[in-house]
């Protein structure tokens, strides 16, 4: 019984975790995208793949 706590709980923190570092990457994402649009007049999005290539914020990586 005390096994199955420990692991409901571990589990619903994990969970608690992936929920807020999602949200900040989202976050993250959303307010790059606002000033590249802003300031750059920019309209892709903050990660984009390509047919050979992979943007990720401002860095691109061509194989």
């Amino acid at each position: 019984m005390r096994n199955v706590k420990i692991f409901f709980k571990s589990a619903g923190i994990t969970f608690l975790c992936l929920l807020y570092f999602t949200a900040m990457y989202l976050g993250f994402c959303k307010t790059y995208e606002a000033m590249q649009s802003t300031l750059f007049e920019d309209t892709r999005s903050a990660v984009q793949i390509g047919e050979n290539y992979i943007k990720f914020f401002d860095m691109e990586f061509y194989f």
